[in-house]
C-alpha cells in the first residue's frame, strides 16, 4: 500500500460521519497526539505493537467501519507484522515445557511411594498378616463332671451313724464270746430248748 493511503482513508471516514479528533479521543481515551500520528502515518510517534493495533480497532469500531480490515491496511502501511504467532508459539513451547517437567515430577514422586510402600512390606509383612488374619478358632474343652463335694456336717452325719449301728454289734459279739468260753451251760441249755420246741413244732 502506497504510503498515505491508510492516512488518508482513516482521514476520509472520519470527515464524512462529521467527527472530529477531540470527539474520537473522548469517545475511546486515545490521545488525539496518537489520533493525529495515525492519520498522518507518523509511526516513530507511536507506541507501537499491539498499541498501535487497538488504536485502529478502536477508531474502526467507533466510526464503523470493518475492523479487521482497517487493522489489516494499517499492517501493509505500517509494516507491522503480528507476532501472535511467534509469541503463542513460545507460550505452547513453555507451556509443554512446564507439563513435561510436571509429569517427570509426578513419575518421580510415584515411584518414590511405591519404593517406600514396597520396603515397609517387606518390613512389616509379618505383623500386617498377623494382625489382618482372624485369630484361628480355639477347640472346645471338653466338659468336667462335677465333683461331689461333702459337706463337713453331712460327713460327721454319716460318720456318727456308722458308730451307733457298729458300736452295739461290736457288744454284742464280745458278749456272745464271753458266754461261748466262760458259761457253756448256759449255751447247752439255750441249745436244748431250741431242739425241744422245734421238736414239738414238728408233732404239731
Amino acid at each position: 500500500m502506497a504510503k498515505g493511503s491508510f492516512g488518508e482513508t482513516l482521514k476520509r471516514e472520519r470527515e464524512m460521519r462529521g467527527v472530529s479528533l477531540d470527539e474520537i479521543a473522548a469517545a475511546t481515551r486515545i490521545s488525539t497526539r496518537f489520533l493525529h500520528a495515525l492519520e498522518n502515518e507518523q509511526w516513530e510517534k507511536l507506541p507501537g505493537g499491539v498499541f498501535n493495533r487497538g488504536f485502529v480497532r478502536a477508531v474502526a469500531r467507533y466510526l464503523g467501519m470493518d475492523e479487521e480490515a482497517l487493522i489489516a491496511e494499517y499492517a501493509l502501511a505500517a509494516h507491522d507484522q503480528p507476532q501472535v504467532a511467534v509469541w503463542a508459539e513460545k507460550t505452547h513451547a513453555v507451556k509443554s515445557g512446564r507439563r513435561g517437567r510436571l509429569a517427570a515430577l509426578a513419575t518421580l514422586l510415584l515411584a518414590a511411594v511405591g519404593a517406600g510402600g514396597w520396603l515397609l512390606w517387606q518390613h512389616y509383612a509379618e505383623r500386617i498378616r498377623a494382625w489382618w488374619s482372624p485369630p484361628a478358632p480355639q477347640p472346645a474343652a471338653a466338659p468336667v463332671a462335677p465333683v461331689a463335694e461333702t459337706s463337713p456336717t453331712a460327713a460327721g452325719a454319716v460318720e456318727r451313724l456308722e458308730l451307733n449301728w457298729i458300736a452295739p454289734f461290736a457288744e454284742f459279739r464280745t458278749s456272745l464270746d464271753w458266754f461261748l468260753r466262760n458259761r457253756p451251760d448256759v449255751v447247752e441249755r439255750s441249745v436244748t430248748t431250741v431242739q425241744n420246741v422245734e421238736g414239738t413244732t414238728h408233732v404239731l
